[in-house]
């Protein structure tokens, strides 16, 4: 009874560890806007994460649209990773996640943003009906001037808009802090060594 304790404890460590999660997910009903051009999602970390994909919300995309999302560092105005989508890669009407070249560590303190340009996009009357990943915080959605072509953004959106758009996210995993680890590992070596005494 102890070692399967020890070891279900293990392995549900393990496997929160491995986890991923989403920056936000959305809630209430949405409008079509059109024409919605440059926005994003600004936030910061209350631990250390991983950003692993990107995501960007397909509507009607045609097939000469080249949708993007970029993950900025706001306060260097740095570009920290970016994704783009050509057809027929995204699936109209639903999320879709893309892996960047290599995972990105955003840390506390910092404000980042999650950014893209839309033509159509799915728009709320405000985020009372979302939620959030567990190291997520301060989460603010922005939204500069009309639609404008698919190149790329130079700079963080700034704007505030009446309304909320959803159409890029990030999905992150957490990064453990040391303590998380050596309790793992602590756990591993218990089992272990229950498991030589039992033979």
């Amino acid at each position: 009874m102890k070692k399967m304790t020890l070891l279900t404890a293990v392995l549900t460590l393990s496997a929160s560890i491995a986890s991923a999660d989403l920056m936000y997910s959305e809630g209430g009903t949405a409008t079509e806007t059109s024409g919605y051009g440059d926005s994003g999602v600004s936030f910061q970390v209350t631990q250390d994460i991983s950003v692993t994909h990107l995501g960007f919300y397909a509507l009607s995309l045609g097939g000469a649209d080249v949708p993007y999302a970029q993950l900025w560092n706001v306060d260097t105005n740095t570009v920290l990773g970016s994704v783009s989508w050509t057809q027929p890669e995204t699936t109209n009407d639903d999320w879709n996640y893309k892996a960047l070249s290599s995972a990105v560590t955003l840390t506390t303190g910092v404000n980042y943003q999650v950014q893209g340009m839309a033509w159509w996009v799915p728009t709320y009357a405000d985020a009372s009906g979302f939620s959030y990943g567990a190291d997520i915080t301060g989460v603010s959605f922005k939204h500069n001037g009309g639609f404008a072509g698919w190149t790329p953004a130079a700079s963080p959106s700034t704007g505030t808009p009446g309304e909320i758009a959803t159409m890029v996210n990030l999905q992150y995993n957490a990064i453990p802090e040391p303590s998380t680890w050596i309790m793992m590992f602590s756990g591993m070596g218990l089992l272990l060594v229950t498991l030589r005494r039992r033979k």
